[in-house]
C-alpha cells in the first residue's frame, strides 16, 4: 500500500514541471522572437505548442483566451515568415500580461496608494501651511 502511494507522488509535483517547462518555453520563444532570430522562434514556438497542445486549440477561429490569441498570433506570424509581426505580437502579449498582473494585487497597490495620496499633503507647498492648519 505505501508502494502505491509513492508512485502517486509524482502526478503531485507534474503541474509544477509543466509549468516550469511552459516557462522554459514561453521564454525561449520571447527570447528568439525578441531578437529577431526567425529559425530559432520557430522551432521554440513548435516546442511551445507541442509541449502545451491547448495553446493552438484557438488557433485560427478567434477563442480561446487572449493569451490563447496572442500565441496563435506569434505562430501566424512565424508561419508566414514575419518576425516583425511575431515581435509585435510577442509586445501586445507581454503588454496585456503586465496589465493583467497588476490586476491580481489590489491589496498591495491600495497601500501604494494610500502612501501616494499621502505625499502630496507633505509636499513643500503644503508644509508652510501644514502648522496652521493642525492649530485650526
Amino acid at each position: 500500500m505505501s508502494v502505491s502511494a509513492v508512485s502517486s507522488n509524482p502526478q503531485i509535483y507534474q503541474p509544477v514541471l509543466q509549468q516550469q517547462s511552459f516557462r522554459q518555453d514561453l521564454q525561449s520563444l520571447t527570447t528568439a522572437v525578441q531578437s529577431g532570430d526567425l529559425a530559432s522562434a520557430q522551432k521554440a514556438y513548435a516546442t511551445l505548442v507541442s509541449d502545451n497542445p491547448q495553446l493552438a486549440s484557438s488557433s485560427g477561429n478567434g477563442s480561446g483566451s487572449p493569451f490563447q490569441q496572442a500565441i496563435s498570433a506569434i505562430g501566424q506570424s512565424l508561419q508566414n515568415s514575419d518576425i516583425g509581426g511575431a515581435q509585435n505580437a510577442l509586445s501586445t502579449l507581454q503588454q496585456n500580461m503586465k496589465a493583467h498582473h497588476g490586476h491580481h494585487h489590489h491589496h498591495g497597490d491600495a497601500t501604494q496608494n494610500a502612501a501616494a495620496t499621502a505625499t502630496p499633503a507633505s509636499s513643500p507647498l503644503s508644509a508652510s501651511s501644514s502648522s496652521i492648519d493642525f492649530l485650526a
